[in-house]
């Protein structure tokens, strides 16, 4: 467990939190260590508990899996006495006097390490010196002393690319039984890529677990006729932003349940992996949510901005035009005394297309701060109106509240209108506000409100919500939509906005594959198989002195674990969540064209940190355009190059040098004039104003890999380019550390 979580864990449920030990500069850390061990705590016994006997057992365990490095002297712990369905856990932390390095560990108390961290005094940039399979041994060492208890159940899963920033790459392996993976149960190891160190580590496990056998009583395509069976798949709009600043709709198939599994043995479909027992009944419990989601005068010359301005608001509806549209509307909830009306003016849209809108709040000046009315009528209000046409934007009013807080007792009130009575009025009203955006909508969800009263100890609910989602050609896109809110005592609507983009275009349907074909697509990816799940059985007894406990149980089901959860609905393929198709990261930037070029290790070493060409070619003696030069720079060190609008054609050395030297902040250095001399055969016939850059490169090792003679003119080739980003790395890293 994390330390933020665990103290505010241990605050919510009034755990014992021991204060951490105090560190004394100049303690040598096995001193300081026994000095800690040796601290007045609890009795011996229990391992929940914080005595100086489990903690000395707890710290030998760990120090016999870790090494702390002598300059680590200061030492400090923490204990976690545990929650439901989490052990005891403890904190230790080494680090040396001027807190330049800190080696961090979270363990069990039985010595079981969850979470390591080193951080040594080097800091960012750093330079990818070592390839992912350089380090790879260096991760399974790790595992076979940190984690010795646990390495026989481990499978390789892959690694993550780095970056200059952090330095690393990190090694993921999941469990594995009876040959089934057990996907929840994984473990990380991090190691810096510079300097070969492991710097982290990460262990989710479940230690006590029972493993089913692995017999299975259904076949893998039974299984997945299950799932078709008790889900589907879904044809619906995600919205994607043009370069141009206009919207796309775009067409995707994504599954219509979050989770679903299916028992390996008795065929029992599941849709959730968490069950709720309650001490009065011991029956699984579903939880639901509801989820709804100023003008200046003075100066005596005006500005032809200014005069602009001006113009803008002559064309505008006033405010008390504003006030009128909504008042005028009977539809809406707006009586008693809503007498106090304020305005402002607001442009909701850019200068160069202003969208602006009357934001009206109303309010009783006879209600108390935060009263609300017992009679139905609002007390407060607020509308926002287009100042252009007077069209209604948004409303909302609070609903009247029927509880009196004196005598602790609810009124009777009488919901004279049902779901659906309430509906009619809400579509009546958007028929007549919005009529042409409500044709093109279908009506997506509805849900109580607000609780009005209670009838024999049950919740009666005050008003209904509803949200109506915009269609193209019978296919729902859910980023506009239409919403509101109606009263169930009075008939009177309370809440009402809506989200429309008139300058969308949308992708037609007419070719898209099936609902069966998209689930045939979506179950043969990768991430769909037979695998062994936690099942966690939550239970609440109030009659308990622990009232709340977690038992987890295995269970051997066949799942789709698929991330991203996207299908082309037009090639069945897998897609990213821009729509772009997705790639695996192992194989982003793997090429089949660099073995015993040059520059193979630094290709690799950049793809391994995230940086190439995709394609599964690099094409190492093909010529580099500006924009992919200048591009990768940027990713590298967030470089904005002086061309912001590069282009499509082939950069030359000089340029790819000149922009690394400015990407490295040496610019006006390198424009100095007298004071550089380059050591290059063809120094002489260097342009003018380029000596200095030569020069600066040459000394920081970036040229290395060009040569005696740098050819400046010549046009750089992606082989070129990678040995001179490593460089780039290097000099980067040496010029800021």
């Amino acid at each position: 467990m994390k330390k933020g979580l665990s103290i505010l864990l241990c605050g919510i449920l009034g755990l014992s939190l021991t204060a951490p030990a105090a560190s004394e500069a100049g303690i040598p850390v096995e001193a300081a260590e026994m000095a800690a061990a040796e601290a007045p705590s609890s009795e011996a016994g229990s391992a929940n508990e914080a005595s100086a006997e489990n903690m000395t057992q707890v710290l030998t365990l760990v120090k016999e899996k870790i090494t702390v490095p002598d300059e680590l002297t200061q030492f400090d712990y923490q204990f976690y006495s545990g929650s439901a369905g989490e052990p005891a856990s403890w904190y230790f932390s080494w680090r040396d006097e001027e807190y330049h390095s800190r080696m961090t560990v979270y363990c069990d108390s039985s010595g079981h390490i969850t979470s390591y961290s080193y951080r040594p005094g080097t800091s960012s940039p750093y330079v990818p010196v070592y390839l992912k399979t350089d380090l790879k041994n260096r991760a399974d060492d790790f595992l076979a002393v940190a984690a010795p208890e646990i390495l026989s159940s481990l499978e390789y899963a892959g690694c993550s690319s780095g970056s200059v920033w952090n330095g690393t790459y990190t090694y993921r392996y999941t469990r594995v039984e009876n040959h089934i993976p057990m996907p929840e149960n994984t473990v990380s190891v991090t190691v810096n890529f510079e300097t070969g160190t492991v710097v982290g580590f990460e262990s989710s496990w479940l230690y006590d677990a029972t493993i089913p056998e692995a017999l299975s009583a259904l076949t893998r395509e039974e299984a997945a006729g299950l799932i078709a069976d008790n889900a589907s798949m879904q044809l619906s709009y995600r919205r994607r932003m043009n370069e141009d600043g206009t919207a796309e709709a775009y067409l995707v198939y994504t599954p219509t349940v979050s989770y679903i599994a299916v028992d390996a043995k008795t065929g029992e479909v599941y849709l959730t992996k968490n069950e709720w027992l309650s001490s009065s009944a011991a029956e699984s419990a579903d939880s639901a949510a509801n989820t709804e989601e100023s003008a200046a005068d003075g100066g005596v010359v005006l500005t032809e901005e200014e005069q602009k301005r001006i113009e803008e608001l002559a064309g505008l509806i006033t405010a008390s035009e504003a006030i009128r549209s909504v008042t005028s509307r009977s539809e809406l909830l707006l009586g008693g005394n809503l007498s106090s009306v304020t305005t402002s003016l607001s442009n909701s849209g850019t200068q160069e297309n202003p969208a602006y809108v009357w934001n009206i709040s109303f309010s009783d000046p006879a209600a108390q701060s935060g009263y609300r009315s017992s009679t139905g009528l609002s007390v407060y209000a607020n509308a926002s109106v287009d100042a252009h046409t007077g069209r209604l934007l948004s409303f909302y009013a609070e609903p009247g509240d029927y509880y009196d807080p004196e005598t602790g007792e609810w009124q009777n009130v009488t919901v004279r209108y049902t779901l659906e009575e309430a509906q009619a009025v809400l579509e009546a009203f958007l028929r007549s506000e919005l009529p042409d955006y409500y044709e093109q909508t279908v009506f997506s969800s509805s849900g109580t409100d607000y609780i009005a009263s209670f009838e024999q100890n049950q919740p009666v609910y005050g008003g209904y919500s509803y949200r109506y989602n915009r269609i193209n050609e019978s296919v729902e896109y859910t980023y506009d939509y239409l919403c509101g809110s109606v009263d169930g005592i009075t008939g009177k609507i309370y809440s009402y906005s809506y989200h429309w983009d008139d300058n969308l275009t949308f992708e037609s349907p007419a070719d898209a594959i099936s609902e069966q074909e998209a689930m045939e697509a979506y179950l043969a990816l990768d991430g769909y198989g037979l695998v062994y799940e936690i099942h966690s059985v939550h239970s609440l007894d109030e009659d308990s002195q622990d009232a709340y406990s977690v038992h987890n149980e295995i269970r051997l089901v066949y799942t789709p674990d698929i991330s991203p959860a996207i299908i082309s609905p037009f090639t069945g393929k897998q897609l990213n969540y821009d729509g772009s198709e997705y790639t695996p990261s192992a194989e982003a930037y793997e090429y089949n064209d660099i073995t015993g070029h040059p520059a193979v290790r630094s290709i690799r070493l950049l793809a391994d940190i995230g940086i190439g060409f995709p394609g599964g070619s690099y094409q190492p003696e093909k010529t580099v355009t500006e924009e992919e030069f200048l591009s990768t720079l940027s990713s590298l060190f967030f470089y904005e190059p002086l061309n912001s609008n590069p282009q499509n054609t082939s950069i030359c050395r000089e340029t790819a040098i000149r922009a690394v030297i400015s990407a490295l902040g040496l610019e006006k250095v390198a424009s100095l004039d007298g004071i550089y001399q380059a050591d290059f055969t063809d120094a002489e016939q260097f342009p003018a104003g380029f000596t200095g850059y030569a020069a600066l490169a040459q000394g920081l090792g970036l040229t290395k890999v060009f040569g005696d003679a740098l050819s400046p003119e010549r046009l750089l080739t992606r082989g070129e380019m990678a040995g001179l980003l490593i460089q780039t790395l290097k000099a980067n890293a040496a010029l800021n550390r």
